[in-house]
This record gives structure tokens, sequence and C-alpha cells, in this order.
């Protein structure tokens, strides 16, 4: 399976997996299946840190060195199909960064590790 970590499960991977649903940590740990995590995570954990929203245990590159070494996560880049899948996505989400998020694995056939109940709304394959 193609999974994309939300922006959130990647930061409750990385630093607390009790956080995670027993399916969600399975998934995630499971090397038949392929990590991936999108570039506008990084940048969504990038912004919420220099606001003060959010503190990280290690920097934000080394967390990302780290999990790509170790756990062979890919970075999911942006490109302009991924923009274009937006037009027609619906409102459901105010947060650019998750309807991103969202396009991208639309786009990209990618089932998506999210807690984000909203996001059911889009008709992308989930696992929570």
């Amino acid at each position: 399976m193609r999974l994309l970590l939300d922006t959130h499960i990647f930061l409750w991977w990385d630093s607390d997996p009790s956080k995670l649903s027993k399916m969600s940590l399975e998934a995630i740990e499971d090397k038949s299946n392929s990590l991936f995590l999108s570039i506008i995570s990084i940048w969504e954990i990038q912004v919420k840190k220099d606001i003060g929203k959010l503190s990280l245990r290690v920097p934000l590159i080394e967390m990302l060195e780290e999990q790509e070494k170790t756990n062979e996560i890919k970075l999911l880049p942006l490109e302009t199909k991924h923009i274009f899948g937006l037009e027609g996505l619906t409102q459901h989400h105010k947060d650019p960064f998750d309807r991103v998020i969202i396009a991208q694995a639309k786009v990209e056939n990618l089932t998506v590790i999210t807690n984000d109940i909203v996001s059911s709304n889009y008709g992308v394959k989930l696992l929570s």
C-alpha cells in the first residue's frame, strides 16, 4: 500500500507513537508499504514552529533525515498537477495545507493516514 502521512501523523509517529491508532501504527511499520510525506507537511511544520505553535525534539532537517534513513519515508514534491487537483475540491477544509495533501492523495492514488475526520468528505482512501 502507498501511504501518505498527514502532518500530525508524521509528528506523532516521530515523537509519540502511542497517539497513533493500532491500525495506523501497524500500517506505518509494515515494510511492504511505501511511506510518503508531502513537502507541504514540511512547510506546515516549519511555519508552525516559526510562529511558536509547535516545538520539535530535534531540528526539522534532522527529523526528516532520520525518518528517510530509518523508515525509508519518501518526500512527495508539490507538482503542478497537484495544484490543478485542487480544482473542484469542495471547501470542507479551511486549511490550505490539508487541502493540498488531499489533492496530492487523489492525484497520486495514495491512502492518507490521518485522524482528521473532515478528510473523509473528499472521497480519498483513508486510514485512521
